[in-house]
């Protein structure tokens, strides 16, 4: 539709339309995105989180004593959040693990820390982890804020629906009976990119239902 060269006002009016749902569909597609990183951000920092707990119950176990003596004082402090916490909501997790990161990293731990080998590097990870997961989380945020002022994404996909068959369609339908040789060009091709889509959804709706 952007390529034809019709000075049909009416045409105009029906591509600023789509346009505009367009824009308002691509703003939904962006705020899901960042739900999905989200989520992705606090799935690796739950992972961090998990291999510092079980670093730390191997080194408990260890033969040297010096090196278990150090795992225990660790986990007097690992005891306090546990594997529990992974479980517990976004904002609660990253409460948590902000406490356990400056437990971990004060003068009298540290050097309890530093006798285990891999478990400086870990933390570290961790407090990445952390960092990156608030920065997805003030993404989120501010595209559930802006989500606020635009129609949801089924709106914007029925509105799109709406705007083709009953008007776009319809109304070259009745041009291409006028004058055929300004409109049919381009009712062909707005047919074809209907069916391409059409063939799109039913293709992914029958590979949903075979899986």
């Amino acid at each position: 539709m952007g390529g034809t060269s019709l000075s049909d006002n009416h045409i105009l009016m029906i591509r600023a339309e789509l346009e505009k749902l367009m824009a308002g569909l691509k703003e939904q597609y962006h705020k899901q995105r960042y739900k999905s990183t989200l989520q992705q951000a606090d799935a690796e920092r739950d992972q961090c989180y998990r291999g510092l707990l079980y670093l730390n119950k191997g080194y408990v176990h260890h033969p040297d004593k010096s090196l278990s003596t150090a795992a225990q004082k660790v986990q007097q402090v690992l005891d306090k959040y546990g594997f529990g916490l992974v479980k517990k909501n976004y904002a609660t997790q990253s409460t948590l693990i902000d406490a356990l990161l400056r437990q971990l990293t004060q003068a009298d731990m540290a050097p309890m820390v530093a006798q285990l080998s891999g478990m400086s590097e870990l933390i570290e990870q961790l407090d990445k982890a952390q960092r990156n997961f608030e920065s997805a989380e003030r993404q989120w945020h501010q595209a559930r804020v802006e989500e606020s002022k635009t129609p949801s994404a089924t709106v914007l996909k029925y509105d799109l629906i709406q705007l083709v068959n009953h008007k776009l369609v319809m109304y070259l339908r009745a041009m291409v009976h006028i004058n055929p040789e300004s409109y049919k060009a381009l009712y062909d091709g707005v047919a074809r990119s209907i069916k391409q889509a059409n063939d799109a959804v039913h293709r992914r709706k029958s590979s949903t239902t075979v899986s």
